[in-house]
């Protein structure tokens, strides 16, 4: 496969995610009160503008699967580009994480945060010392909630 098909396909995908997570700001029937730590009235701001809302962890499974390629798309091709496609690509990727996070799918934030780790670990050299790193993060952030 040519790179200017390649770079065609990430095109395309960088095009839905932001097409989805705009989509998703209207769609989605939030669920304000899922976690404390999230101050409700954000939500409040949403407008449904759709009769057949969407399920906040079905959004945010489906942003989930996009997101790390358009992550690998900025840590590894970064340099390939100009400067308005960097642009696009990481507006493109703050809007969707920060859909996903509005979604308070735990699952999904794990998805992200795993899928991120193996990023992180195959792009630098001594990435591997996130594997660990973020292991003991998880111990520490589960006894602390634990408590």
């Amino acid at each position: 496969m040519s790179s200017q098909r390649i770079n065609w396909i990430v095109i395309g995908i960088v095009f839905f995610g932001l097409l989805l997570s705009l989509f998703a700001l209207v769609s989605v029937e939030w669920s304000a009160r899922k976690l404390p730590f999230f101050p409700p009235d954000i939500y409040d701001r949403f407008l449904l503008l759709v009769s057949d809302t969407v399920n906040p962890n079905v959004m945010a499974g489906t942003l989930v699967i996009l997101v790390p390629v358009i992550m690998a798309v900025l840590l590894f091709n970064w340099t390939e580009h100009g400067w308005p496609f960097r642009v696009v690509i990481l507006f493109t990727f703050l809007i969707m994480t920060g859909v996903l996070v509005l979604t308070q799918s735990r699952s999904a934030w794990m998805a992200f945060f795993f899928a991120s780790i193996g990023l992180i670990a195959l792009r630098w050299k001594r990435g591997w010392v996130v594997i660990p790193i973020s292991f003991l993060v998880i111990v520490a952030a589960i006894g602390y909630f634990e408590r």
